[in-house]
């Protein structure tokens, strides 16, 4: 497996190298550096699109790097609309924090279905989109057995996604004429 990477810090990169044929330090608002390959099976973009005030350039670089028949874009996000961000929201904070979803590098929030709208904008067919994540009162299932969290939360994940997921997570191919 060759494995590319961007970032754009230096302390990143140095720990990329270790891992990836080869690390861009770039600012990926200007879309994907040159110097990549002509192809990829897989782009990742893990918490990535949230901190891209225009992502336009970005998304269609990638798609253009993209193989119709074999590629893939896996996508992952951060849920703005978890019960805890509403929660927030309906008693008036909105601060922002160091990481999460309130990071204050984000500047953009998505939802699962604005999320799935952004790429398909730009020429993604979305094959699945789901979230993922704990439910409420995590710890005090942690009283039960696993099986019995796990159903449970898949069960709330798939009754009420936007509320209990707080990551939204895409795996999308070229779309029909991309």
């Amino acid at each position: 497996m060759e494995v590319d990477g961007i970032t754009r810090t230096e302390a990143e990169a140095e720990q990329a190298r270790r891992h990836c044929r080869a690390v861009f330090l770039h600012n990926l608002e200007e879309g994907l550096p040159s110097g990549l390959a002509d192809s990829y099976d897989l782009v990742v973009c893990a918490h990535v699109l949230e901190h891209i005030a225009f992502p336009e350039a970005l998304l269609n670089d990638i798609r253009r790097r993209m193989r119709a028949e074999t590629s893939r874009l896996l996508v992952a996000l951060p849920n703005a609309v978890t019960y805890k961000t509403r929660l927030h929201f309906l008693l008036g904070r909105f601060e922002y924090a160091e990481a999460g979803i309130m990071d204050y590098t984000h500047l953009r929030w998505y939802t699962l279905k604005t999320g799935r709208q952004l790429l398909e904008r730009h020429g993604f067919l979305v094959e699945r989109a789901f979230v993922d994540g704990d439910i409420p009162f995590g710890r005090l299932f942690n009283l039960f057995p696993k099986s019995v969290v796990d159903g449970l939360t898949r069960m709330l994940h798939l009754l009420a996604p936007g509320l209990f997921g707080h990551e939204l997570v895409y795996t999308a191919i070229v779309g029909e004429g991309a």
